[in-house]
């Protein structure tokens, strides 16, 4: 019961902090998405 309780507190501060640098992780996925413009050519699709 107290782990469940230490994980739900982790999440929601978790989830908090994520709110907060919301702006900065869009710009870390866009920056890691125009890097892998070029490899996603060379191989073919999971999908």
């Amino acid at each position: 019961m107290r782990m469940q309780n230490l994980l739900f507190l982790l999440t929601v501060l978790l989830i908090c902090w994520m709110r907060m640098n919301l702006g900065n992780w869009v710009q870390l996925f866009r920056s890691w998405l125009m890097k892998m413009q070029p490899l996603r050519r060379l191989w073919p699709r999971c999908h």
